[in-house]
Formats: structure tokens, C-alpha cells, sequence
């Protein structure tokens, strides 16, 4: 049995009546999509990834906000499908900073639009001010999510965002302070038994991590949560008898080695061009002194 395939065409919006198994294609600048109808008597699109079989769970579509100043009325055009699924990410460029609880309407394939739905940035807690201007913020679209019994519906931030910190950083749930108190703001390590210990009053493991401590503990302390950083925007070192820090340039703690042991001497901001028998560790550059 020959099957005769009848192809129409549009260049608008709105699709030609199409029967089942005919094809219409869409011409127009910016939309072009090739339809057809399925035996459910449905007119999808070739490009509409909620339709495609065997898909993977979600796509990872950029789409950049159309709104024109800071708002919590956040928009956009996602026009490779033509309805939001539960599980589809996106990834949103956010061109003006957020402001309330955020909200974000998009406009799909075939210009329909979603509605303002609520965006979350984790569990109940709505976007508000949490990304400034100039963000891409990973959201996916859950329906009638589960959160604590109760379903929920709207975009999800991916949960990189810390509201309590503007720096990346690693909050120790327990610790222990070896010999001698340790200040705030202080560039700190590990000792040959594991303690926490100023990097530049105490010899410490090379093989461990340097750090920054932003509280100050006193010596031979216990306890959880401690402020003890791999990474921070801000370097202003206490106790060290370093000043006179150039902003941006690097930091080196000077000192010498004797098996896996490193003694600091000094902080310092200058390399010698030659061999000193002092070996320098960079640690970091000062954004504030």
C-alpha cells in the first residue's frame, strides 16, 4: 500500500489544518519547524523535545531573560517545546538582578505562554535578591513535587548558592586546635598530629591543606562548625607583623622544609630571582588589607 505524503506551508503562527500523517512546514524567520499529525490526532513539531522518543531526562536549553530592568517578574523564550514536563532544566542568563519573590513566565513554541510560576531556590524558600545581574542560574521545572508531604509545583535553583557567605569555602563540621591560640583572620594548617594550628607561628604538614581561619579559637579547643576556609574573597591577616600588602599581587608564606615540615618565616609579596635556600608557598592574593 502507497502512503501519498501531502506537505503545506506557513509562514506565521498559525498552522495550516493538517490531516493525519500530512506535513506543514513553517517557514518563517527565526520559527522554522517541520509538523506533522500523529494518530492521536496531535500537530507536533520535529524540534519539540517533549515529543522526541528515548530522550534523555532533561535538556539543558540557554535561555536568556527578556525582562528590561531589576524585577521579581522574570521572562523568556524557550521555543524547543511547546509545554513544560516535569524534570526540564534550563539554563537562565539573568540580565537584571531579582528582586521579591521571583516568579518566571516563558513563552514556549507556537507563542503560548506559561504563567508566572514561582521559582524556589531550595525546598519552600523563594528567589528573591540571591543572584545579582549578569547570572546563569540552573532551574528545573518539578510538578507536584514532594516537600514534606505536601506537592509543589514551579523551578527549582540548582542549590550552589549560599546565602550565608559570598565566598567558596568548606565549613568544618568538627575540629580540633592544636598548641596556641589562633586569631581571626589567620592563614592556618595542620600540625604532625592533625590540629589546627597557626601556619606561621607553628611548623605544619606540607602534605595537608593550607587554610584561613575567619574566627579566633583558643588553644587545644573542640567543638563543630568551625569558620576555617579553603578559599576566601577577602585576605586581611592578623597577627603577623606583615603590612604594606600590594592588592592583587600574590601572597607567599617564606620559610624553609625538613621532611614533610615546613617553618614559616614571613609573608611576603616578592620572589628572589635567584637561590636563597628558602623555599616560598603561594597562598593567595590580598582583595583588602
Amino acid at each position: 500500500m502507497s502512503q501519498k505524503i501531502i506537505i503545506k506551508h506557513s509562514s506565521g503562527s498559525t498552522l495550516p489544518s493538517l490531516e493525519v500523517g500530512e506535513l506543514a512546514i513553517n517557514f518563517k524567520s527565526g520559527s522554522e519547524t517541520l509538523y506533522t499529525k500523529n494518530s492521536n490526532d496531535e500537530i507536533i513539531g520535529f524540534n519539540e523535545w517533549n515529543k522526541i522518543l528515548n530522550r534523555p531526562s532533561s535538556l539543558i536549553a540557554l535561555v536568556t531573560g527578556t525582562q528590561t530592568a531589576a524585577t521579581s517578574s522574570w521572562t523568556g523564550v524557550l521555543d524547543s517545546v511547546s509545554e513544560l514536563y516535569d524534570g526540564l532544566t534550563i539554563n537562565y542568563w539573568l540580565p537584571y538582578a531579582g528582586v521579591s519573590s521571583a516568579t518566571l513566565n516563558l513563552t514556549l513554541s507556537g507563542g503560548t505562554t506559561t504563567g508566572a510560576i514561582n521559582l524556589y531556590y531550595g525546598g519552600t524558600t523563594r528567589v528573591t535578591t540571591h543572584y545579582s545581574a549578569g547570572n546563569i542560574i540552573q532551574l528545573t521545572y518539578r510538578i507536584n513535587a514532594n516537600i514534606n508531604g505536601a506537592p509543589y509545583t514551579g523551578w527549582w535553583a540548582k542549590a550552589n548558592y549560599d546565602t550565608s557567605d559570598n565566598y567558596t569555602h568548606r565549613r568544618y563540621g568538627i575540629y580540633k586546635i592544636g598548641v596556641g591560640a589562633i586569631a581571626a583572620n589567620t592563614i592556618v594548617a595542620y600540625d604532625a598530629n592533625g590540629y589546627i594550628v597557626n601556619a606561621l607561628t607553628t611548623n605544619f604538614d606540607i602534605n595537608q591543606s593550607i587554610l584561613w581561619c575567619g574566627s579566633a579559637y583558643s588553644a587545644n579547643a573542640t567543638g563543630s562548625n568551625a569558620n576555617i576556609y579553603e578559599a576566601h574573597y577577602n585576605v586581611s591577616i592578623a597577627g603577623t607583623g606583615f603590612s604594606g600588602m600590594t592588592l592583587y599581587n600574590p601572597i607567599f608564606l617564606k620559610g624553609t622544609l625538613y621532611n614533610n615540615m615546613f617553618t614559616a618565616i614571613s609573608l611576603t609579596q616578592t620572589i628572589p630571582s635567584s637561590e636563597d635556600g628558602f623555599i616560598y608557598i603561594l597562598v593567595g592574593a590580598p582583595q583588602n588589607t
